[in-house]
């Protein structure tokens, strides 16, 4: 099942306050239905920093963000590629960065059914071509000219008629000042430069050589690591412990009962905690744990067929027939 996400004029807001010359423009998702485009300028007394997504910067250096989780499906890039196809701004010569966590600035960050890219990719462009828009009117009010007669590309604008040219990073200054608009004009899909592309990966080199930093990589003052055993059956209970050989194990701490709410029920484990997760993991494997299993004790695959078989009236008797090598009837 596929879903998709409209995005209201009316939802399409931006909100700025006084800053330095660092353009800043993201937004964030409230619901399944309403996103909020913000703009925000950073840098001043009085700034404000909402959502950020994209910073172009006055020395010309340009960051997009991607706000999902990279787990390898390739969002770290494809997300900013739909960004900087509307902003015209060359994919390889930017700065793609990956957002903190953060739901009160990027909304819903979670990477489930491949919604990514199928849910968010209106929005990403109209973030690019606001961005854009706003550079464009920024370099025809300092020539004192039409919007119309200026066009942007490659991180430039240039003014058709004169042939002069201005960087972003030139115009961001500027560009800060002025109200986004809250309809951006979107790429005609046959002008995409990016979008469609199969260009290498950033972020690939980084997993390779090890350079990347995951979540286990992470190290704060005094931080110790666990390792949970779990029932082997969904809805166990923890009866007794004997947590003797894992203590015994250089580096291990602390022995503990855990509890974790699973969709409304509580599943029940016993976590091995240690200085090195080497400890932890081992702890866990000699741990002698007594679980009360209840009535799924005697559960298994042949007794969930046997089941299923008596509720729909199967019997050995029954004879199963194939039907054009894909169907089956049971008669």
């Amino acid at each position: 099942m596929t879903s998709s996400t409209k995005i209201a004029r009316r939802d399409f807001i931006k909100v700025s306050s006084a800053a330095s010359a660092l353009l800043a423009l993201g937004y964030s998702s409230f619901g399944k239905e309403s996103h909020v485009v913000n703009l925000s300028h950073t840098g001043g007394e009085q700034s404000t920093e909402l959502n950020p997504y994209i910073f172009i910067e006055a020395s010309g250096k340009i960051t997009i963000f991607n706000h999902r989780p990279e787990m390898g499906q390739g969002t770290f890039q494809s997300i900013p590629m739909i960004v900087a196809d509307e902003l015209e701004v060359d994919i390889e010569k930017i700065t793609i960065a990956q957002s903190p966590a953060d739901r009160s600035k990027y909304g819903d960050q979670m990477v489930v059914g491949s919604r990514s890219i199928q849910n968010n990719f209106e929005l990403m462009r109209k973030v690019g071509a606001t961005a854009k828009e706003m550079l464009v009117r920024a370099a025809s009010e300092l020539w004192q000219t039409k919007a119309e007669d200026c066009f942007a590309e490659n991180g430039t604008v240039t003014h058709k008629p004169s042939g002069k040219k201005l960087s972003y990073g030139e115009l961001v200054e500027k560009a800060r000042t002025l109200a986004p608009d809250q309809n951006p004009t979107l790429k005609n899909p046959k002008d995409f430069k990016i979008i469609g592309k199969s260009l290498p990966r950033r972020d690939v080199p980084k997993k390779t050589n090890g350079e990347a930093i995951f979540g286990l990589d992470c190290k704060v003052p005094g931080m110790l690591y666990a390792s949970i055993q779990r029932s082997p059956v969904f809805l166990g209970k923890v009866m007794n412990v004997n947590d003797t050989a894992a203590k015994a194990i250089p580096g291990v701490k602390h022995v503990l009962r855990t509890q974790r709410d699973v969709s409304g029920t509580i599943r029940e484990g016993v976590a091995v905690i240690a200085d090195n997760f080497w400890a932890a993991e081992q702890g866990r494997k000699v741990l002698e744990i007594t679980w009360d299993n209840g009535d799924l004790e005697n559960w298994s695959t042949q007794k969930i067929q046997d089941d299923y078989n008596e509720q729909n009236g199967i019997t050995p008797e029954t004879i199963i027939k194939p039907i054009d090598g894909n169907l089956i009837a049971i008669i």
